[in-house]
Protein backbone atom coordinates (compact mmCIF):
# COMPACT_ATOMS: atom_id res chain seq x y z
CA UNK A 1 0.00 0.00 0.00
CA UNK A 2 1.41 3.39 -0.98
CA UNK A 3 2.06 5.70 1.93
CA UNK A 4 0.43 9.12 2.08
CA UNK A 5 1.26 12.18 4.14
CA UNK A 6 -1.34 12.71 6.86
CA UNK A 7 -1.07 16.48 6.96
CA UNK A 8 -4.49 17.42 8.30
CA UNK A 9 -5.09 20.14 5.72
CA UNK A 10 -8.88 19.90 6.13
CA UNK A 11 -9.08 20.25 9.90
CA UNK A 12 -12.30 19.59 11.77
CA UNK A 13 -13.81 22.54 13.62
CA UNK A 14 -12.92 20.96 16.98
CA UNK A 15 -9.23 20.98 15.97
CA UNK A 16 -9.37 24.58 14.74
CA UNK A 17 -10.93 25.66 18.05
CA UNK A 18 -8.15 23.81 19.90
CA UNK A 19 -5.55 25.77 17.89
CA UNK A 20 -7.27 29.05 18.79
CA UNK A 21 -7.38 28.13 22.49
CA UNK A 22 -3.72 27.09 22.59
CA UNK A 23 -2.63 30.27 20.80
CA UNK A 24 -4.53 32.31 23.40
CA UNK A 25 -2.72 30.57 26.26
CA UNK A 26 -5.20 27.82 27.17
CA UNK A 27 -4.41 24.16 27.73
CA UNK A 28 -7.05 21.96 26.11
CA UNK A 29 -8.60 18.56 26.72
CA UNK A 30 -10.82 17.06 24.03
CA UNK A 31 -13.78 14.79 24.69
CA UNK A 32 -14.45 15.54 28.37
CA UNK A 33 -16.71 13.00 30.12
CA UNK A 34 -18.90 13.08 33.22
CA UNK A 35 -18.01 11.18 36.38
CA UNK A 36 -19.39 7.89 35.07
CA UNK A 37 -16.90 8.01 32.20
CA UNK A 38 -19.58 6.87 29.79
CA UNK A 39 -21.63 9.84 28.57
CA UNK A 40 -19.98 12.33 26.21
CA UNK A 41 -20.57 15.78 27.64
CA UNK A 42 -18.56 18.49 25.86
CA UNK A 43 -16.10 18.49 22.95
CA UNK A 44 -13.36 20.65 24.51
CA UNK A 45 -12.45 21.94 27.95
CA UNK A 46 -9.96 24.86 27.83
CA UNK A 47 -8.15 26.02 30.99
CA UNK A 48 -5.91 29.01 31.61
CA UNK A 49 -4.36 30.62 34.69
CA UNK A 50 -5.36 34.29 34.98
CA UNK A 51 -3.35 35.64 37.91
CA UNK A 52 -4.47 33.84 41.07
CA UNK A 53 -7.62 32.44 39.46
CA UNK A 54 -8.17 29.71 36.86
CA UNK A 55 -10.45 30.31 33.89
CA UNK A 56 -12.22 27.29 32.40
CA UNK A 57 -14.34 27.29 29.24
CA UNK A 58 -16.34 24.46 27.68
CA UNK A 59 -16.75 24.24 23.88
CA UNK A 60 -19.35 22.32 21.91
CA UNK A 61 -18.64 22.01 18.17
CA UNK A 62 -21.29 21.22 15.57
CA UNK A 63 -20.64 20.41 11.90
CA UNK A 64 -24.15 19.16 11.17
CA UNK A 65 -26.37 20.10 8.23
CA UNK A 66 -28.82 22.13 10.32
CA UNK A 67 -28.56 25.27 12.42
CA UNK A 68 -28.17 24.77 16.16
CA UNK A 69 -31.47 25.47 17.95
CA UNK A 70 -32.39 26.75 21.39
CA UNK A 71 -32.95 23.29 22.87
CA UNK A 72 -29.40 22.25 21.92
CA UNK A 73 -27.99 25.37 23.57
CA UNK A 74 -30.04 24.68 26.71
CA UNK A 75 -28.77 21.08 26.87
CA UNK A 76 -25.21 22.31 26.45
CA UNK A 77 -25.58 24.67 29.42
CA UNK A 78 -26.94 21.82 31.57
CA UNK A 79 -23.87 19.78 30.74
CA UNK A 80 -21.59 22.72 31.63
CA UNK A 81 -23.26 22.97 35.02
CA UNK A 82 -22.98 19.22 35.62
CA UNK A 83 -19.22 19.50 35.03
CA UNK A 84 -18.99 22.65 37.18
CA UNK A 85 -17.29 24.60 34.40
CA UNK A 86 -17.09 28.38 34.36
CA UNK A 87 -18.48 29.26 30.93
CA UNK A 88 -19.26 27.94 27.49
CA UNK A 89 -18.99 28.56 23.76
CA UNK A 90 -21.15 26.79 21.16
CA UNK A 91 -19.48 26.63 17.73
CA UNK A 92 -21.55 25.78 14.65
CA UNK A 93 -20.58 25.63 10.97
CA UNK A 94 -24.25 26.20 10.00
CA UNK A 95 -25.02 29.04 12.37
CA UNK A 96 -27.84 29.35 14.91
CA UNK A 97 -31.61 29.79 14.94
CA UNK A 98 -33.26 32.82 16.51
CA UNK A 99 -34.33 30.91 19.63
CA UNK A 100 -30.73 29.62 20.01
CA UNK A 101 -29.46 33.22 20.09
CA UNK A 102 -32.18 34.14 22.62
CA UNK A 103 -31.32 31.15 24.83
CA UNK A 104 -27.59 31.95 24.64
CA UNK A 105 -28.19 35.53 25.84
CA UNK A 106 -30.48 34.28 28.61
CA UNK A 107 -28.10 31.59 29.87
CA UNK A 108 -24.84 33.51 29.34
CA UNK A 109 -22.97 31.48 26.73
CA UNK A 110 -21.24 32.60 23.52
CA UNK A 111 -22.17 31.50 20.01
CA UNK A 112 -19.50 31.25 17.30
CA UNK A 113 -20.49 30.78 13.68
CA UNK A 114 -17.91 30.52 10.87
CA UNK A 115 -17.36 34.33 10.56
CA UNK A 116 -16.85 34.59 14.33
CA UNK A 117 -14.39 31.67 14.28
CA UNK A 118 -12.48 33.36 11.44
CA UNK A 119 -12.18 36.52 13.56
CA UNK A 120 -10.35 34.53 16.23
CA UNK A 121 -8.17 32.82 13.64
CA UNK A 122 -7.20 36.17 12.10
CA UNK A 123 -6.25 37.49 15.51
CA UNK A 124 -3.82 34.65 16.22
CA UNK A 125 -2.43 34.13 12.70
CA UNK A 126 1.28 35.10 12.64
CA UNK A 127 3.19 36.72 9.80
CA UNK A 128 3.36 34.56 6.70
CA UNK A 129 7.13 34.08 7.00
CA UNK A 130 6.65 32.80 10.56
CA UNK A 131 3.97 30.26 9.67
CA UNK A 132 4.98 26.60 9.89
CA UNK A 133 2.35 23.91 9.19
CA UNK A 134 1.91 20.84 11.40
CA UNK A 135 4.19 22.16 14.11
CA UNK A 136 4.55 20.59 17.54
CA UNK A 137 4.38 22.95 20.53
CA UNK A 138 7.42 23.73 22.66
CA UNK A 139 7.25 22.10 26.10
CA UNK A 140 7.16 24.42 29.11
CA UNK A 141 9.81 22.17 30.68
CA UNK A 142 12.50 23.10 28.12
CA UNK A 143 14.10 25.92 30.14
CA UNK A 144 14.41 23.83 33.30
CA UNK A 145 15.81 20.95 31.23
CA UNK A 146 18.50 23.18 29.76
CA UNK A 147 19.64 24.63 33.07
CA UNK A 148 19.27 21.48 35.17
CA UNK A 149 22.51 19.54 35.30
CA UNK A 150 23.92 16.47 37.02
CA UNK A 151 27.04 18.46 37.87
CA UNK A 152 27.22 19.52 41.52
CA UNK A 153 28.60 22.94 40.55
CA UNK A 154 26.82 23.11 37.18
CA UNK A 155 25.18 26.45 38.05
CA UNK A 156 28.49 28.06 37.14
CA UNK A 157 27.68 27.42 33.46
CA UNK A 158 26.15 30.39 31.64
CA UNK A 159 24.75 30.82 28.14
CA UNK A 160 27.50 31.79 25.69
CA UNK A 161 25.24 32.60 22.72
CA UNK A 162 21.59 32.96 21.84
CA UNK A 163 19.74 29.63 21.76
CA UNK A 164 18.92 28.35 18.29
CA UNK A 165 15.45 26.90 17.68
CA UNK A 166 15.01 24.87 14.50
CA UNK A 167 11.74 23.39 13.30
CA UNK A 168 12.92 20.19 11.66
CA UNK A 169 10.61 17.93 9.62
CA UNK A 170 10.28 14.30 10.70
CA UNK A 171 8.27 11.57 9.01
CA UNK A 172 6.51 9.13 11.35
CA UNK A 173 5.90 5.87 9.48
CA UNK A 174 3.52 3.17 10.70
CA UNK A 175 4.16 -0.21 9.14
CA UNK A 176 2.88 -3.78 9.57
CA UNK A 177 4.91 -6.96 9.37
CA UNK A 178 3.07 -10.05 8.13
CA UNK A 179 5.36 -12.96 7.35
CA UNK A 180 4.19 -16.46 8.16
CA UNK A 181 3.24 -16.54 11.84
CA UNK A 182 5.06 -13.28 12.49
CA UNK A 183 2.75 -10.28 12.91
CA UNK A 184 3.91 -6.92 14.24
CA UNK A 185 3.01 -3.23 14.15
CA UNK A 186 5.68 -0.55 14.56
CA UNK A 187 6.56 3.11 14.04
CA UNK A 188 9.78 4.22 12.36
CA UNK A 189 10.83 7.89 12.53
CA UNK A 190 12.83 9.34 9.62
CA UNK A 191 14.64 12.66 9.58
CA UNK A 192 12.76 14.56 6.88
CA UNK A 193 15.89 16.41 5.76
CA UNK A 194 18.31 13.54 5.05
CA UNK A 195 16.03 10.50 5.32
CA UNK A 196 17.98 8.67 8.04
CA UNK A 197 16.15 6.59 10.64
CA UNK A 198 16.43 8.23 14.06
CA UNK A 199 13.88 6.44 16.26
CA UNK A 200 11.50 3.48 16.32
CA UNK A 201 8.80 2.01 18.51
CA UNK A 202 7.23 -1.46 18.57
CA UNK A 203 3.45 -1.26 19.06
CA UNK A 204 2.54 -4.95 18.72
CA UNK A 205 4.38 -8.25 18.26
CA UNK A 206 8.14 -8.63 17.89
CA UNK A 207 10.69 -7.34 15.39
CA UNK A 208 14.35 -8.23 15.74
CA UNK A 209 17.02 -5.51 15.54
CA UNK A 210 14.56 -2.60 15.94
CA UNK A 211 16.55 0.16 17.66
CA UNK A 212 14.48 2.69 19.64
CA UNK A 213 15.98 5.90 21.03
CA UNK A 214 12.81 7.36 22.53
CA UNK A 215 13.67 10.87 21.35
CA UNK A 216 10.83 11.24 18.84
CA UNK A 217 8.14 8.52 19.10
CA UNK A 218 6.56 10.36 22.06
CA UNK A 219 5.73 13.19 19.64
CA UNK A 220 2.82 11.13 18.27
CA UNK A 221 0.99 11.74 21.56
CA UNK A 222 1.08 15.54 21.05
CA UNK A 223 -1.45 17.71 19.23
CA UNK A 224 0.19 19.65 16.36
CA UNK A 225 -0.48 23.33 15.73
CA UNK A 226 -1.12 24.89 12.33
CA UNK A 227 0.37 28.26 11.42
CA UNK A 228 1.55 28.97 14.97
CA UNK A 229 5.20 29.37 15.90
CA UNK A 230 5.63 28.43 19.58
CA UNK A 231 7.70 30.74 21.74
CA UNK A 232 10.43 29.85 24.21
CA UNK A 233 10.39 31.19 27.76
CA UNK A 234 11.96 34.55 28.63
CA UNK A 235 14.49 32.65 30.75
CA UNK A 236 16.12 31.44 27.52
CA UNK A 237 16.34 35.00 26.13
CA UNK A 238 14.94 33.81 22.81
CA UNK A 239 14.73 36.42 20.07
CA UNK A 240 14.58 35.87 16.30
CA UNK A 241 17.06 32.99 16.12
CA UNK A 242 14.53 30.57 14.60
CA UNK A 243 14.92 28.59 11.38
CA UNK A 244 12.91 25.99 9.48
CA UNK A 245 14.76 23.07 7.88
CA UNK A 246 13.69 22.25 4.34
CA UNK A 247 11.99 18.91 3.71
CA UNK A 248 14.28 16.66 1.69
CA UNK A 249 11.87 13.73 1.20
CA UNK A 250 9.18 14.28 -1.40
CA UNK A 251 5.91 12.32 -1.61
CA UNK A 252 7.22 10.83 -4.88
CA UNK A 253 10.29 9.20 -3.32
CA UNK A 254 8.82 8.66 0.15
CA UNK A 255 7.79 5.01 -0.20
CA UNK A 256 11.14 3.94 -1.67
CA UNK A 257 13.06 5.78 1.07
CA UNK A 258 10.87 4.37 3.83
CA UNK A 259 11.19 0.81 2.49
CA UNK A 260 14.96 1.18 2.31
CA UNK A 261 15.17 2.38 5.92
CA UNK A 262 12.82 -0.31 7.28
CA UNK A 263 14.96 -3.01 5.65
CA UNK A 264 18.16 -1.42 6.97
CA UNK A 265 16.84 -1.11 10.53
CA UNK A 266 15.06 -4.46 10.87
CA UNK A 267 16.70 -6.78 8.34
CA UNK A 268 13.25 -7.63 6.95
CA UNK A 269 13.14 -8.69 3.28
CA UNK A 270 11.08 -6.72 0.72
CA UNK A 271 7.43 -7.81 0.61
CA UNK A 272 7.32 -8.88 4.27
CA UNK A 273 5.99 -5.54 5.51
CA UNK A 274 3.32 -3.00 4.53
CA UNK A 275 3.63 0.77 4.90
CA UNK A 276 0.33 1.96 6.37
CA UNK A 277 0.77 5.70 6.87
CA UNK A 278 3.41 8.43 6.89
CA UNK A 279 2.75 11.54 8.99
CA UNK A 280 4.80 14.72 8.62
CA UNK A 281 5.46 16.80 11.75
CA UNK A 282 7.81 19.73 12.38
CA UNK A 283 9.59 19.00 15.67
CA UNK A 284 11.28 21.92 17.50
CA UNK A 285 14.97 21.21 18.14
CA UNK A 286 16.71 23.58 20.55
CA UNK A 287 20.50 24.01 20.61
CA UNK A 288 22.07 25.88 23.53
CA UNK A 289 25.72 26.59 24.36
CA UNK A 290 26.65 26.90 28.04
CA UNK A 291 30.12 27.64 29.31
CA UNK A 292 32.51 28.76 32.01
CA UNK A 293 36.11 29.95 31.67
CA UNK A 294 37.33 28.84 28.26
CA UNK A 295 35.02 25.81 28.01
CA UNK A 296 31.78 25.65 26.03
CA UNK A 297 29.30 22.77 26.29
CA UNK A 298 26.56 22.20 23.76
CA UNK A 299 23.11 20.84 24.62
CA UNK A 300 20.55 19.70 22.04
CA UNK A 301 16.99 19.29 23.29
CA UNK A 302 14.00 17.81 21.49
CA UNK A 303 11.84 20.72 22.61
CA UNK A 304 8.38 19.18 22.08
CA UNK A 305 8.87 16.73 24.97
CA UNK A 306 11.99 18.29 26.56
CA UNK A 307 14.05 15.15 25.88
CA UNK A 308 17.81 15.69 25.98
CA UNK A 309 19.32 14.43 22.69
CA UNK A 310 22.90 15.52 23.30
CA UNK A 311 24.82 17.03 26.24
CA UNK A 312 28.55 17.70 25.98
CA UNK A 313 28.80 18.06 29.76
CA UNK A 314 27.35 14.61 30.50
CA UNK A 315 30.66 12.73 30.14
CA UNK A 316 34.03 13.19 31.83
CA UNK A 317 36.63 15.18 29.86
CA UNK A 318 39.20 12.43 30.60
CA UNK A 319 37.15 9.27 30.00
CA UNK A 320 33.67 8.02 29.00
CA UNK A 321 32.24 7.80 32.52
CA UNK A 322 29.36 10.04 33.64
CA UNK A 323 30.55 13.42 34.85
CA UNK A 324 29.98 14.52 38.44
CA UNK A 325 31.45 18.02 38.70
CA UNK A 326 33.37 20.76 36.92
CA UNK A 327 37.03 21.51 37.61
CA UNK A 328 36.88 25.08 38.90
CA UNK A 329 40.23 25.91 37.32
CA UNK A 330 40.01 24.69 33.71
CA UNK A 331 36.21 24.00 33.81
CA UNK A 332 36.56 20.52 32.34
CA UNK A 333 34.03 17.84 33.37
CA UNK A 334 35.07 15.27 35.97
CA UNK A 335 33.86 11.78 36.87
CA UNK A 336 34.30 10.18 40.29
CA UNK A 337 37.66 8.73 39.24
CA UNK A 338 39.15 11.99 37.95
CA UNK A 339 37.73 14.42 40.50
CA UNK A 340 40.16 15.75 43.11
CA UNK A 341 39.38 18.06 46.04
CA UNK A 342 41.35 21.01 47.29
CA UNK A 343 42.21 20.22 50.92
CA UNK A 344 41.83 23.90 51.85
CA UNK A 345 38.71 25.20 50.02
CA UNK A 346 37.18 21.85 48.99
CA UNK A 347 36.69 22.97 45.39
CA UNK A 348 36.65 20.21 42.77
CA UNK A 349 39.74 20.21 40.59
CA UNK A 350 41.13 17.88 37.93
CA UNK A 351 44.43 16.01 38.28
CA UNK A 352 46.05 18.29 35.65
CA UNK A 353 45.18 21.47 37.53
CA UNK A 354 45.77 20.16 41.07
CA UNK A 355 49.08 21.02 42.74
CA UNK A 356 50.75 19.52 45.79
CA UNK A 357 52.42 21.20 48.73
CA UNK A 358 54.99 19.69 51.12
CA UNK A 359 57.56 16.90 50.84
CA UNK A 360 56.44 14.35 53.43
CA UNK A 361 52.64 14.40 53.64
CA UNK A 362 51.77 16.00 50.33
CA UNK A 363 48.70 18.24 50.44
CA UNK A 364 46.47 18.57 47.38
CA UNK A 365 45.52 22.16 46.57
CA UNK A 366 43.85 24.09 43.80
CA UNK A 367 46.11 26.67 42.07
CA UNK A 368 44.35 29.56 43.80
CA UNK A 369 44.98 28.19 47.30
CA UNK A 370 48.54 27.21 46.36
CA UNK A 371 49.37 30.84 45.46
CA UNK A 372 48.14 32.23 48.76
Amino acid sequence: MAATFATGQSKAIVDIVCDVCRAEGFSVVKRSHDLTGETLTVDIVATRKDGESTRTIAFECSEGEDQVNGKQVENFVKRIHSLRLGGGVYVSSRGFTGDAEFMARKLGVELWDIPKLKEHLTRITPRENASIPWTLPVSKQVASKVFTTQLENGKALRMRSLPHLEFRPYVFVRFTVSSGKNHALAVLVLDGVDGRACDAKLLEGEIAHLSPTGFFTECLDLEPLTGVVPQLSDELEMKDNVTVAELGITPENLEAKVSEQIQAETGLPPGSFTINEATLLHVPILTVELGAGGRVYRKIVQAATARMIWDDSAKCSYCKLDSKALCETCWGTLCVEHEKRCSKCDKPVCSSCAVTKGFMGKTLLCPECKSR
